[in-house]
């Protein structure tokens, strides 16, 4: 049988690779100026060329995540990143946009800061 800490890890790194990927992407959509991104920021009132800037921080901050000594940071810096974005989507009625900024905030804050709890020794 697999030890439980094996277990946690593998859980651990699956949320890390998740946030990584799905930062990547929303960052390339951003720099990529994609229509709906586009247009559902500037219904926010962003400029295009600031949502190139945000999209660009996303991915350098997803690309810090695969190192253990940025992670924490860059984890942070992202979830913030994502939590601005949701709180200024859902006033502007893009609600998809804002649940899914809403979800990464909340999943990039869990792939760097959940620790589990130590067992206490026999």
């Amino acid at each position: 049988m697999a030890e439980p800490g094996l277990a946690i890890r593998l859980a651990r790194l699956l949320l890390v690779l998740a946030a990584i990927v799905l930062s990547i992407g929303a960052g390339a959509a951003k720099v990529m100026e994609a229509p709906l991104e586009v247009q559902a920021f500037r219904a926010a009132g962003l400029a295009a060329e600031i949502l190139s800037l945000y999209g660009a921080v996303q991915i350098v901050c997803a690309l810090l995540l695969l190192f253990r000594r940025t992670r924490v940071a860059a984890g942070v810096v992202l979830a913030a990143i994502f939590a601005m974005s949701a709180w200024l989507l859902f006033p502007a009625g893009a609600t998809g946009h804002a649940v899914y900024s809403a979800a990464m905030a909340a999943l990039c804050l869990a792939a760097v800061l959940w620790r589990p709890a130590r067992r206490a020794p026999r």
